[in-house]
C-alpha cells in the first residue's frame, strides 16, 4: 500500500496528474498530509475528488494549506468525510482569498450545520467562479438556508446548480429559497427534496415558479406534498415558460393531484421531462394523464414507474400515445399492468416509431419473450452478415437491399469475439484489427468506451415481409457493453 502511495505522490509532485480521484478508500489524516505536501509542488491539478474517506478538520486544514497558492483547481469533492464546521471554517478562509478558481464544490454528508453554512457563504460573497454547490445530507435548517437564499438574491457566487436535498429544510426554509428565486437570475437547477416541507412550503416554491425566468430543472421530492402540493405546482406550470424538467418523486400524489398536473400539461409549452414515480397514481389518475398526452406536443420523457397503474391504465396510455409524435421515453415499470397491459404497450412500440425507450419490465414474461425473439433474430442477422462481409456481391437480398451500415457487425465482433471490428471506410466495408478505445471513438460507436453504456447494433430503416414479424421498422437492438445483456428500444428515422 505504501509503495503505491509513494508512486502516486511522485506523480503528483511531478505535475503528471491533473485530476486526482481517491474515492471510497478511507484514507487517514496521515496519508492526506502526505498528499497535501505533494500537491504543493503540483501546478497542473484541475480536479480533486476525495469522496468518502476519513478526512477530518485537521486533514482538511493541511490539504487547503497545500492548495492556497493553486490557480488551476476547478472541481473539489470533499463529500462524505468528517469535515464538520471546523473544517468548513478552514475552507472558508481559503475561499476568502479567492485564489482557487473553483467551479464545482461538493460538500454533502459532512455534518455541516448552520454555523458552517454561514461561514461558507460569507467566504463566497466575492466569488465569481463557483457555479455548482452541493450541500446535501447536512443538518442545515431554515437558519442556515437564509444565508444561502441571501447569496442567491445577489447572484454571488453565480450559482447555476444548487443541491440541498436531505437537510432539515422545512416550510420556513422553503419560503426563503422561494423568495430568492424571485430575484435570482443565474440558477438553472435546484434540488430541494425534504420530508419536512409540506403543501404550504410547496406553495411558496410554486408561486416563485410563476415569476422566475431562469430555473429549468426542479427536483422537489417530499412525502408531505400530496394532492394539494401537486395542485400548487400544476397552477404554476400554466404560467411558467422556462422549466424543462420537473421531478416529483415519492410525494404521495394521488389521482386528484395527477389530474391537476395533467391539466397543466395541456397548456404548458416548455416542460419536456416529468417524473412522477413512487406515487399513488392508479388507473383513474393515469387516464387524466393519458388524455393530456393526446394534445401535448412538448413532453419528451414521462416516468410513472412504481405507482398503482393497472392494465386498463396502461391501455389508455398506449392509446393516447398512438399518434403522439413528441414523447420518446416512457417508464411504467413496477406497476400492476399485467399481461394485457404489457401487450398493449408492446403494440404501441410497434405502431409509434417515435418512441425510442419504453420500460415496462418486472411485469410479465409475454413481452419479454417477444423481446428475446427480436434480440435473437438480430444476433442471427449479424452472424449471417459476417459470412458475406468479404464479398459484397454475395450479400443476401434482404440484407443487401437495406442499408444496415455495419454497426451490427462492429458490435457483434466487439462484444463476442473481441478480435476484429468491421467499420465503414470510404463507403466500403473493411476489416480492421482492434486498436483500443480510440478506435471506438473514431468510428462513432460509443462516446465513452470506458463506461458501461448502451449502444445500437442494428438499424433497419425499412423491413421486408421476411423479417417484419419479429422486427418492426426503425427498431434498434441495444447491447450493454458490460454484461452483454440485451435491451430493446426504438428510434425514428
Amino acid at each position: 500500500m505504501q509503495e503505491k502511495l509513494d508512486m502516486l505522490l511522485q506523480k503528483i509532485e511531478e505535475g503528471i496528474i491533473t485530476s486526482l480521484n481517491i474515492k471510497n478508500t478511507k484514507i487517514s489524516n496521515e496519508e492526506i498530509i502526505q498528499i497535501a505536501l505533494a500537491l504543493k509542488s503540483n501546478k497542473n491539478l484541475t480536479s480533486l475528488f476525495l469522496y468518502d474517506n476519513q478526512i477530518d478538520s485537521e486533514g482538511t486544514a493541511r490539504l487547503l494549506a497545500a492548495l492556497k497558492s493553486n490557480t488551476t483547481l476547478t472541481s473539489l469533492d470533499l463529500s462524505s468525510n468528517q469535515i464538520a464546521s471546523n473544517g468548513i471554517a478552514k475552507l472558508a478562509t481559503t475561499l476568502k482569498k479567492n485564489t482557487l478558481p473553483l467551479i464545482s464544490l461538493f460538500l454533502y454528508d459532512n455534518q455541516i450545520d448552520n454555523e458552517g453554512t454561514t461561514k461558507l457563504l460569507a467566504a463566497l460573497k466575492k466569488n465569481i467562479t463557483l457555479t455548482s454547490l452541493h450541500l446535501c445530507y447536512n443538518p442545515i435548517n431554515a437558519d442556515g438556508i437564509t444565508y444561502i437564499a441571501a447569496a442567491l438574491k445577489q447572484n454571488i457566487p453565480p450559482l447555476t446548480s444548487l443541491l440541498l436535498y436531505d437537510n432539515q429544510i422545512d416550510n420556513c426554509g422553503a419560503y426563503h429559497i422561494a423568495d430568492s428565486l424571485n430575484s435570482n437570475t443565474t440558477l438553472t437547477s435546484l434540488h430541494l427534496s425534504s420530508d419536512l416541507i409540506n403543501a404550504n412550503g410547496i406553495a411558496y416554491i410554486a408561486a416563485a415558479l410563476e415569476k422566475n425566468t431562469t430555473l429549468t430543472s426542479l427536483v422537489l421530492n417530499s412525502k408531505q406534498t400530496g394532492n394539494k402540493g401537486a395542485a400548487y405546482i400544476a397552477e404554476a406550470l400554466k404560467n411558467n415558460t422556462t422549466l424543462v424538467s420537473l421531478y416529483l418523486s415519492n410525494n404521495e400524489i394521488h389521482n386528484k393531484g395527477a389530474a391537476k398536473l395533467a391539466m397543466a400539461l395541456e397548456g404548458n409549452t416548455t416542460l419536456t421531462s416529468l417524473n412522477l414515480n413512487y406515487n399513488l397514481i392508479d388507473g383513474d389518475g393515469v387516464a387524466q394523464i393519458a388524455y393530456a398526452l393526446k394534445n401535448n406536443t412538448i413532453l419528451i420523457s414521462l416516468d410513472l414507474s412504481s405507482n398503482l397503474i393497472d392494465g386498463d391504465g396502461a391501455a389508455q396510455i398506449a392509446y393516447a400515445l398512438k399518434n403522439n409524435t413528441t414523447l420518446t421515453s416512457l417508464n411504467l415499470s413496477f406497476n400492476l399492468i399485467g399481461g394485457e397491459g404489457a401487450a398493449q404497450l408492446d403494440n404501441l412500440v410497434l405502431s409509434n416509431k417515435n418512441i425510442i425507450s419504453i420500460d415496462y419490465s418486472n411485469i410479465n414474461t409475454i413481452a419479454k419473450n417477444r423481446l428475446a425473439m427480436r434480440q435473437e433474430f438480430a444476433r442471427n442477422l449479424a452472424q449471417e452478415w459476417i459470412k458475406y462481409i468479404e464479398d459484397d456481391a454475395k450479400l443476401p437480398r434482404h440484407i443487401k437491399n437495406y442499408e444496415l451500415y455495419s454497426s451490427a457487425i462492429k458490435s457483434y465482433l466487439a462484444e463476442f469475439k473481441k478480435e476484429t471490428l468491421v467499420a465503414p471506410f470510404n463507403s466500403t466495408l473493411k476489416q480492421k484489427k482492434w486498436q483500443g478505445p480510440s478506435f471506438w471513438e473514431t468510428y462513432g460507436i460509443v462516446k465513452n468506451p470506458e463506461k458501461s453504456e448502451i449502444f445500437p447494433i442494428v438499424t433497419i430503416p425499412d423491413i421486408s415481409n421476411l423479417i417484419s414479424e419479429y422486427l418492426s421498422p426503425y427498431d434498434i437492438i441495444a447491447f450493454d457493453k458490460a454484461d452483454q445483456s440485451a435491451d430493446l428500444s426504438y428510434t425514428p428515422s
